[in-house]
């Protein structure tokens, strides 16, 4: 099947960028194209990732406010550390340098769990997982996020008897997988 993408312009350049184009596109319908206007959310990509910590038996977790998700009624989120891949940045550096800002762990080895997009429809968003296994030790520096990007993050300790419990409440996709992830291929 064939797309041509005929026009685009960019509408909105900030943090993220959104892009509006006039795309035509082959139907499923024979003898039919598909032409429309779409927006299209451009933000970079990121990682997520899920961290295992041994001598605990513990997950580690961030807490912090999402203005997004207040708008549903969940202004702070229960997550995995998470961020967004700097332009020349690998996604495994990207993976180590978010868990040190936000949690103040090192991390020295990551399991690639897949990649994934966030919300097809809409963005460009692709989403690398890692998992990664620290200790206590591992803890060299306080956390907490970055001051001049406004971060206020909590490390929640989730102990992995509470796994199960903790799943129903998972409200963010990118945790939600890695979590299944972890049970399908760590937990049996």
């Amino acid at each position: 099947m064939k797309f041509n993408i005929e026009k685009e312009e960019l509408v909105f350049n900030d943090f993220f960028q959104i892009t509006k184009a006039t795309i035509t596109h082959d139907s499923f319908q024979p003898e039919k194209d598909i032409k429309a206007t779409r927006l299209s959310l451009n933000k970079g990509n990121a990682v997520g990732i899920l961290i295992y910590e041994k001598d605990s038996d513990s997950f580690l977790l961030t807490k912090q406010f999402r203005y997004p998700t207040s708008q549903n009624g969940h202004p702070w989120m229960t997550e995995i550390p998470a961020g967004m891949v700097d332009e020349g940045e690998s996604p495994e550096t990207t993976a180590k340098r978010e868990t040190m800002e936000e949690l103040g762990y090192s991390i020295k080895e990551l399991t690639h769990i897949g990649t994934y997009y966030s919300s097809p429809g809409t963005q460009t968003e692709y989403v690398y997982m890692y998992y990664a296994e620290v200790t206590s030790e591992d803890k060299v520096k306080q956390g907490g996020g970055l001051d001049n990007e406004s971060e206020d993050i909590q490390l929640i300790k989730l102990p992995s008897e509470e796994i199960k419990t903790f799943l129903p409440k998972i409200n963010d996709f990118k945790t939600m997988v890695a979590f299944q992830w972890y049970l399908l291929h760590k937990a049996l």
